[in-house]
């Protein structure tokens, strides 16, 4: 592989120096090689990075979309409660009522 890269540069060297005249460096081909080698390896690790904060992210919704959903539970229990307490006054209201009313009639009767 190293072999092959290195023709590679020879071959586009020689191309180079063939149109331009001027013989090329070797530092600078091979400085040229390390910052294309090193954009790749930036360019992998920015794509890891930003891979990693979207997981992140997508993690922080789903605990909040969790957080919200217990919550909801807990409000409709809090109001089933409710209801159902309210449901127990009426119908002890109504049956004070319907006592009241029996005795009122008795009363009245006799």
């Amino acid at each position: 592989m190293i072999k092959q890269q290195l023709s590679i540069t020879k071959s586009f060297a020689k191309k180079r120096q063939a149109k331009s005249g001027v013989v090329p460096s070797l530092g600078l081909e091979i400085l040229k090689d390390i910052v294309f080698k090193q954009g790749v390896i930036s360019g992998l690790l920015f794509l890891l990075v930003a891979s990693a904060m979207i997981q992140a992210q997508n993690s922080n919704q789903v605990r909040r979309a969790v957080a919200q959903s217990q919550s909801l539970r807990e409000q409709t229990q809090k109001e089933q409660i409710q209801s159902q307490t309210l449901r127990l006054e009426l119908t002890s209201l109504s049956e004070a009522d319907r006592v009241s009313s029996l005795a009122s009639k008795k009363v009245r009767n006799g």
